[in-house]
């Protein structure tokens, strides 16, 4: 947990006491100092609602301890490099200002028509930022690109737009603040559902109206639920917005087949997924809400985007091995330009920038030399993944943890080789050598694949495609006692004078002759 010194007194962030402090350097401009490394960082407080936030000055963030809660990665491992300080341009009173590559008025076709056949320059966007490039600045600002252990189970759309909502504070764009003109919805409650449509059309009021042309626009951020045919286009659909559809026309539903199909796949292949939205819109006389402009995010149940499946399995190990790191986005960046696929916080050596060296495995990434290129002039360590070569390479263990190698991966000719011995009939494995226990337990016997040996006795029996594990403790059938049971003397012929087992003493007639046992 970050500690902080307010006027000389050391706090923790979860202190109670913490906010009454906030309270009070904020009012006689205090500035909080972190001390995630020494002798400390100069911060500053936001009053958001409520809360006071303490958030770090502009352009400190690399410079922060790795496990403190300011710490942010070099922007040069991510696409954030290319648009820090020209589109995204922080001051030192805590505002920061953005420069969109897109419009947020409203342009009929003939005035499109016409700046398009006025215009006798190209420019490029990579100083502003693209509906990609705002949508990914938001997600590394509300710390949705953060992942430590602490989170799991804790991210539900609640907690996603409380923190989308906090990260546009002091947001500002040329025409107006960024709060005033994104729309986040709420979570849908049939029972509030009043309640929720009455925010909503106070929100969207000053898009509202007669007319079309020279309107302004407004941005909406959301879970893509579906797009449908309709009867006036299509339909899009956001979670916990069933009630209010955007219109999409025939030309921008297939430009947006075409230009995003492979983040549709992406979305329909892992399980879990979101695949977040974000558009610009506008709406007509008669109050319907039409899209401009628009773009898709997939992410993964975690809300961690990723951009294609071998990417997805690193981000899914991590959260699997309890790590803490942060996802890298491209932001404006194609996906011929190399980043960092994350960069781990909890490891020794930490900070560690993790790559992927994809190549053209799947579609057209980032070369080989481009990487490298971008791993010599890197300020931190790197580790790298290359899938064609097979096993994912171990990853540092955690800070004060021992190392686990990775189990080796079984040569292909010795598979062959047991498949051709076993064929398809049923069989037994041949039983694994165990040797005498050394000191420590049996746990420190390791077979050749570093998997504690098992006696030939519990190997499973393989027939077929089907592998059938016996019974660890076999019982032996239920045993019925053997009782012998006694002759009916009545039936048994013997001569006077003798009984079962021989020669009897004369017995007086009301006597009874039972037998000897």
């Amino acid at each position: 947990m970050t500690r902080y010194s307010i006027n000389g007194t050391e706090f923790a962030s979860n202190s109670p006491l913490f906010q009454a402090a906030l309270e009070g350097a904020y009012k006689n401009r205090i500035r909080p100092i972190c001390l995630c490394v020494e002798p400390g960082l100069p911060m500053y407080i936001a009053h958001l609602e409520k809360n006071f936030v303490v958030k770090r000055m502009p352009d400190t963030g690399a410079s922060h301890g790795p496990g403190c809660e300011s710490y942010e990665a070099p922007p040069g491992l991510s696409g954030r490099g290319e648009v820090d300080g020209q589109a995204i341009e922080n001051n030192d009173q805590g505002t920061t200002n953005l420069k969109l590559a897109f419009s947020l008025r409203h342009n009929n076709p003939a005035e499109k028509e016409n700046e398009s056949t006025q215009k006798t320059t190209a420019k490029t966007s990579g100083t502003r930022l693209t509906l990609r490039g705002l949508l990914h600045y938001l997600w590394d600002e509300s710390r949705l690109s953060h992942w430590s252990p602490e989170m799991q189970g804790k991210r539900s759309w609640f907690a996603v737009r409380s923190a989308l909502m906090e990260a546009v504070e002091s947001k500002e764009t040329k025409s107006a603040s960024l709060k005033e003109i994104l729309y986040i919805p709420e979570v849908f409650d049939k029972a509030k559902r009043n309640d929720i449509v009455s925010r909503r059309l106070h929100m969207l009021s000053p898009i509202m109206g007669p007319g079309k042309s020279g309107k302004k626009l407004m941005l909406v951020v959301g879970e893509m639920d579906s797009i449908s045919a309709a009867t006036f286009g299509f339909a899009l659909r956001l979670k916990h917005m069933p009630d209010f559809p955007l219109v999409m026309d025939a030309d921008l539903k297939k430009s947006f087949e075409k230009v995003f199909l492979g983040t549709q796949n992406l979305w329909d292949y892992i399980p879990d997924s979101h695949q977040v939205v974000i558009a610009t819109f506008v709406i007509d006389d008669k109050g319907i809400p039409a899209v401009e402009e628009m773009c898709v995010m997939c992410t993964t149940p975690e809300w961690l985007p990723v951009d294609n499946e071998i990417e997805h399995q690193l981000i899914e190990a991590l959260v699997e091995q309890q790590r803490s790191f942060q996802k890298q986005l491209r932001y404006n960046l194609p996906p011929d330009k190399p980043i960092a696929t994350a960069v781990l916080t909890d490891c020794e050596n930490a900070p560690l920038a993790l790559y992927i060296d994809i190549d053209d495995l799947v579609g057209r990434w980032a070369s080989t030399v481009a990487i490298n290129e971008v791993v010599k002039s890197n300020s931190i360590q790197t580790w790298m993944w290359v899938p064609r070569d097979g096993v994912q390479p171990d990853l540092p263990p955690k800070k004060g943890m021992p190392s686990q190698p990775r189990q080796r991966a079984r040569p292909a000719d010795e598979e062959q080789a047991e498949q051709t011995t076993l064929g398809d009939s049923a069989g037994v494995s041949e039983p694994t050598v165990v040797g005498a226990a050394q000191p420590g337990g049996s746990d420190d016997v390791l077979s050749d694949w570093g998997e504690p040996a098992v006696p030939a006795a519990f190997q499973p029996k393989r027939g077929g495609n089907v592998s059938v594990m016996p019974d660890p403790s076999p019982r032996l059938a239920e045993v019925t006692p053997i009782r012998p049971s006694l002759p009916d003397v009545s039936l048994i012929p013997f001569k006077p004078g003798f009984g079962l087992t021989g020669p009897v003493a004369p017995v007086a007639p009301s006597e009874t002759i039972e037998p000897q046992p």
